[in-house]
């Protein structure tokens, strides 16, 4: 597996400790930097039209820091496949952050992961219960939309099918890249532990958008367990599943 961090010439000494995040696990193979685009490099006008229409309310700094998100996710992709077509894809942003038992927690999960994965996302959130489907103790589903691009995989084997839908949907509503990748659950399967194994730094857009306190840093899920009833997932889900020391 390559590891990749999307990153910035802006934020990369802000953010980064010799090229790697601070809770950078020791299990992860050398990461590579990826230097996307600014609001320094684009203009609004070299927005394309198709680009979420929906965001353009929000003003012109919101949707080129969105559009550049989406350009350095989706270049970051194409090069790897590029370069490394048999090798599994993880992507981290430069402002995520582990917790302090990522290795154990992360090691647990993909025994358990069913075979038949395309995607891996470890960092993701939702307030929705139909977001996420228990189908085995403590492994999620992706079964509804879902927020964050801070850390996922993507299978060696799902990168080309992919890459083909991403080119052919420019007409689709979701252009803000989580919901961009994510929006393709009823082809490739999506799967995600009971709680996130990584979170955005505090004081960034998940705080903001999302969480009510940082208590909730590691995303509280909302799920719909193997039993039909509606969840909340809590360090003490993740602890019976995957010996997470707390």
């Amino acid at each position: 597996m390559k590891v990749y961090i999307l990153t910035t010439k802006k934020t990369v000494d802000k953010r980064l400790v010799n090229g790697k995040p601070a809770t950078y696990p020791a299990c992860l193979p050398e990461p590579e930097l990826v230097f996307g685009k600014t609001k320094d490099d684009i203009s609004i006008d070299l927005v394309p039209s198709w680009f979420n229409p929906c965001l353009r309310e929000r003003g012109a700094v919101y949707i080129i820091g969105a559009y550049c998100c989406y350009l350095g996710h989706l270049t970051a992709l194409r090069n790897h496949y590029a370069k490394y077509p048999d090798e599994d894809y993880m992507i981290l942003e430069d402002d995520v952050v582990f917790r302090p038992d990522f290795c154990d927690c992360y090691a647990r999960f993909m025994q358990l992961v069913p075979n038949d994965w395309g995607i891996i996302d470890l960092g993701s959130w939702s307030d929705r219960k139909t977001s996420f489907k228990e189908v085995l103790p403590g492994v999620l589903k992706q079964s509804d939309r879902i927020y964050s691009t801070e850390c996922f995989i993507i299978r060696s084997t799902t990168i080309p099918i992919l890459l083909r839908l991403l080119e052919n949907c420019v007409a689709s509503k979701y252009h803000e890249l989580d919901l961009f990748i994510f929006n393709f659950r009823d082809i490739i399967n999506t799967y995600l532990p009971i709680l996130s194994f990584a979170y955005q730094a505090d004081g960034m857009s998940l705080i903001r958008c999302g969480h009510k306190s940082l208590k909730n840093r590691y995303s509280y899920r909302l799920y719909t367990d193997i039993n039909g009833s509606s969840r909340v997932a809590t360090p003490v889900s993740l602890k019976i599943y995957y010996d997470g020391r707390l």
